[in-house]
Order: structure tokens, then sequence, then C-alpha cells
């Protein structure tokens, strides 16, 4: 089964070898390869580019199976979630501390830094004891 990467490829070396047949080009030889032509140089490409692995997409923190309790909770956990860094950590723990337990996962939308789109990616990774 061909991928989408292999397909564009080869589609792309049947325009260039195609190109290539109609302008006859001739590169320059050399005692190796004498008469090379586009289409060789072109196919040479391809097998090079073929055999590269596609490039991967970033890597997203790793996700834990357990639930965070959000009133356990510490700095470092905290910052294990995804969109919550140090500064968002910290006030997590700060306003638990100042204004007493979380009784909901909503409760966090009081937090400097916490909006609906925070929430929403956090809100299946935390549990309330």
């Amino acid at each position: 089964m061909m991928t989408n990467r292999s397909v564009v490829l080869w589609r792309i070396g049947a325009v260039l070898v195609a190109l290539g047949a109609v302008l006859a080009i001739t590169l320059p030889s050399t005692p190796e390869t004498p008469y090379r032509t586009a289409n060789d140089e072109i196919a040479a490409w391809l097998a090079t580019v073929a055999d590269k692995p596609a490039p991967q997409a970033p890597q997203e923190r790793p996700k834990t199976s357990a639930l965070l309790s959000i009133n356990e909770a510490t700095v470092q956990q905290w910052e294990g979630l995804p969109g919550i860094g140090p500064s968002k950590a910290k006030a997590i723990v700060a306003h638990r501390e100042a204004h007493g337990p979380f009784r909901t996962v909503r409760d966090l939308l009081a937090v400097r830094g916490i909006g609906e789109a925070t929430l929403e990616k956090i809100a299946p990774l935390l549990t309330i004891p």
C-alpha cells in the first residue's frame, strides 16, 4: 500500500521524468557515468528521497493513565499536564492554598491564566477526591 508521501513522490518523479524526456537534456558525463541524462539524475534523486523516513510530528507530553487530584497535586504534577507551564501551575496551587480546595473542576476557571480552552484540554485528566 502506498502512503500519501509515496504517492506524492511518485507523481513528482513522473512529471520530472516526462519533462526530462521532452527536453532531452544530456548532462555532462564523467568517465564513471558517460551520457547521463536528466532521467538518470531524477531517478537517482528519487531513490535517495524515497529511502528517507518521513519527518515526525512533535511529540506531545506522555499521557498518564492515572487522573490528577486537583486538591492534592503539586506544582510539578500540574506542569505535566498539556498547556500548564510553571507559572500556571504555581497559580493553581497558590489559589488552592488561599481559597481552599476546589469543589468542581470548573472552579479552576477562577485561577488567573486558566480559560475555557485550557480547561477543556486538562479536564479529562483531573479528578476531585
